[in-house]
């Protein structure tokens, strides 16, 4: 592969990043991939609506209800070619602007990050929207 391709790709990426979904649909995509239902009591004992009842987690921001979203995937989802450790280090790439990820970059990757490679991993990321 020549220098031009590389750029190329990298190009691709770039411009990939600001076809990027929504936050509202990615949350939504998440939710649907993992079977979050909405809970059944919406309101306290006064009747006042519980904050965020009837809303799925804030995938993007929390990084305990990514890692919950993670445990959904099989083993070939996570470890495969196309799979959950692929796409982070796609991402991380991206996000990073280099080639070469270390596994602290791993460790220390966004809830948002690790949003995008499960949605990707799962065949789920939609570049229009």
């Amino acid at each position: 592969m020549d220098n031009r391709n590389c750029n190329q790709n990298h190009s691709d990426l770039v411009r990939r990043s600001f076809l990027a979904m929504t936050p509202e649909s990615q949350r939504i995509a998440i939710a649907e991939a993992v079977g979050w239902k909405p809970i059944l009591i919406s309101t306290d004992f006064n009747g006042n609506p519980w904050p965020g009842a009837n809303q799925p987690p804030d995938y993007l921001t929390d990084l305990n209800a990514m890692n919950e979203a993670e445990k959904v995937l099989n083993n070939e989802q996570k470890f495969g070619p196309n799979g959950l450790g692929a796409w982070m280090e796609d991402v991380l790439s991206r996000d990073l602007d280099r080639t070469h990820i270390r596994m602290a970059d791993f460790i220390c990757a966004s809830a948002a990050q690790r949003a995008e490679a499960f949605l990707r991993a799962l065949g789920k990321w939609d570049d229009s929207k």
